[in-house]
């Protein structure tokens, strides 16, 4: 037999039973056997601390000291002193006398000042009486006083030159810096594609749209090495959509978070464009998906619209059908009822009468397709108006998408110089 010794160090924050056990075991047998022991120092300490705080903050922390020295008797003197991480530093005295009787426990209070430096601080109190002495650790995190905030600026110059001013402080700890320039617009793209992927939540519009741009540019020789990650990217969302309890539901829809119980109409359709334009594109698209979100939205087209918001949504709906060889007409009949009754002076103006209209044209009709898609102005429709997936942006930009697809004589007529540069809106990176 052999004996080897094991060392372990038990943290500071940790005080009451603890147990060691030991298992041996053999190819005909098993031994076990435990020990235990009471962890306990001359004192407890309770600090009380901020979970987080910002650069150039005050406050108070508190320790409350009980003294459980055996026989250590009445008005025992204790030191109490504290250290903190590079992060802090005391205001005033750092250390604190106390009178604490055995059994008893008393509060001391101190100040802190938060200094220009992020991460995660540390204070640390040691109270000790004699030769005894006790610690305990508390931690916190010094962040900005703002959330996470990513900015994008884009533009041309033609001497070479250009001054890109930075508009807020940057902490070096967490910023993140990159400068792209090429004679090609795609330069773009890099930005764009990295402001999506850092977004802060992951809800299901928005982890697809982590992954469908890039998919629409793997067709150009430019993103060519790319392919390899950005088809690893894709498969990881695949995963993520079909897992079972994750975002696709028994009918077919998608639920807003992973272990939703309802379908987010939004957010079902927009998948359901992603999984469409990436089979085009060649990628694998588990059948069984597609075949259940298509019987989504062939139930989804079914129901009444009760906004114009709404509308627009079936609308696309509608479209995504169309381009899936579904003959559509009269669920495109019945919307347009709906539209001329509740919406007859704004439906043609905006997105859902181009919508429709795409699927007018793949439906070869295609005087009824020019009729619908003409009433739509770049950098009015819905100007001002923000929703959870809708601005001015992201409809302008549909807009462009549908019309480079189906109504190329009139995309070929579009002025570059009259496409509005809007700024991000609350929803901007929604699509």
């Amino acid at each position: 037999a052999q004996e080897k010794t094991v060392s372990f160090t038990v943290p500071d924050t940790f005080a009451g039973n603890l147990r060691v056990m030991a298992v041996a075991v053999a190819e005909e047998a098993i031994g076990v056997a435990e020990q235990s022991t009471i962890v306990r120092g001359p004192f407890v300490l309770t600090p009380s601390v901020l979970t987080q705080a910002a650069p150039g903050d005050r406050f108070e922390v508190s320790v409350g000291v009980a003294n459980i020295i055996e026989g250590s008797g009445s008005d025992v003197p204790v030191a109490v002193r504290m250290e903190t991480s590079e992060h802090l530093e005391v205001v005033g005295e750092g250390e604190a006398q106390l009178s604490i009787s055995e059994g008893s426990e008393k509060m001391t209070r101190f100040e802190l000042r938060v200094k220009d430096r992020l991460g995660p601080a540390e204070v640390t109190f040691f109270a000790s009486a004699g030769d005894e002495e006790g610690r305990r650790s508390a931690s916190l995190s010094v962040r900005p006083a703002m959330p996470y905030n990513s900015s994008f600026i884009s533009g041309f110059e033609k001497d070479g030159e250009a001054d890109v001013e930075i508009p807020r402080r940057l902490y070096a700890e967490l910023s993140e810096q990159k400068a792209a320039a090429s004679a090609s617009p795609l330069v773009l793209v890099e930005g764009l594609s990295s402001y999506l992927e850092r977004f802060p939540h992951g809800c299901t519009e928005q982890v697809v749209s982590q992954v469908f741009p890039l998919v629409g540019l793997m067709s150009h020789p430019a993103f060519e090495p790319h392919g390899k990650d950005n088809r690893a990217r894709f498969e990881r969302l695949i995963s993520k959509l079909r897992e079972r309890r994750q975002r696709q539901l028994s009918s077919g829809g998608f639920s807003f978070w992973p272990g939703g119980r309802s379908v987010a109409e939004f957010p079902s359709v927009y998948v359901m464009h992603f999984l469409l334009e990436s089979r085009e594109l060649g990628y694998p698209v588990p059948s069984d998906m597609m075949a259940r979100g298509k019987d989504y939205l062939q139930a989804y087209v079914g129901r009444d619209a009760d906004s114009l918001e709404a509308a627009r949504v079936r609308a696309c709906a509608i479209y995504l059908l169309t381009r899936m060889g579904e003959v559509t007409t009269n669920t495109l009949v019945h919307l347009q009822t709906y539209l001329e009754n509740q919406h007859k002076e704004e439906w043609k103006k905006d997105l859902t009468a181009v919508y429709m209209a795409a699927a007018y044209r793949l439906l070869q009709k295609d005087a009824t397709a020019a009729d619908l898609v003409s009433g739509y102005r770049i950098g009015t429709a819905g100007k001002g108006r923000y929703s959870d997936f809708h601005s001015p942006l992201t409809l302008d930009a549909q807009y462009l998408y549908l019309l480079s697809l189906h109504f190329a004589d009139r995309i070929a007529d579009v002025d570059g110089d009259k496409i509005p540069s809007w700024r991000s809106g609350p929803t901007a990176s929604r699509s």
